[in-house]
């Protein structure tokens, strides 16, 4: 919670480039803070409530995170089908 606050007080003083940086910083603590609480609840036997994902919008989050990873030299290129199943 203390990284999420301090990425939202820094992403209202950020432009540009540094903007999207800290977004992405947004981005990877909501999904830590996500996989925590599934840990969380995992480890106590709670129950889970399931939920629909899309995955289109996980798997292109994904990919903004492995073309950092990757770097300049490589280009990472996704193609998400248009409907379910597709």
């Amino acid at each position: 919670m203390v990284i999420m606050a301090q990425t939202e007080l820094l992403k209202m003083e950020l432009k540009g480039i540094a903007a999207e940086r800290a977004e992405s910083v947004m981005k990877s603590a909501r999904r830590a803070a996500t996989l925590t609480g599934q840990l969380l609840a995992f480890s106590r036997k709670q129950t889970i409530q399931p939920t629909v994902t899309s995955m289109n919008r996980l798997v292109d989050g994904v990919s903004d995170l492995l073309q950092r990873l990757v770097g300049e030299d490589i280009d990472v290129q996704v193609v998400l089908p248009t409907s379910p199943g597709s």
